[in-house]
């Protein structure tokens, strides 16, 4: 099980504010890593700068990226405050937004398989 429309809000992101030249790079990744799902998107755009991912988190006022903001805080309070949102950047090279949720087996299976596709 996972949050809907995760994703959405960091594309959105890259067309809107890392998109400086003829095209942009997108980069969408998924994996397992141990217990959990990390889920990353990637951009070869301009890069955030620090002062603007410290925003994003900010309790303050004069906060901004609430499509980002939004999905860490769905993260947290749907799986518990160890899982979200992590941004790394490279001002000129780019941006990359990190999701990380735990993997969720189903009770009634062993291998952690769906119901009906095991020696179908």
């Amino acid at each position: 099980m996972t949050v809907k429309f995760v994703l959405q809000p960091f594309v959105e992101n890259v067309l809107e504010h890392a998109w400086y030249d003829d095209e942009i790079e997108i980069v969408l990744k998924a994996g397992r890593i141990g217990d959990r799902v990390r889920l990353e998107v990637r951009d070869n755009g301009i890069g955030m700068k620090r002062e603007t991912i410290e925003a994003i988190f900010s309790p303050g006022p004069n906060r901004i990226g609430f499509g980002i903001r939004n999905v860490d805080q769905r993260l947290k309070l749907h799986f518990g405050k160890e899982y979200g949102v992590t941004l790394y950047r490279e001002v000129g090279v780019g941006t990359s937004a990190v999701l990380e949720f735990p993997v969720e087996v189903d009770a009634g299976s062993e291998s952690g398989e769906e119901a009906g596709k095991a020696g179908a």
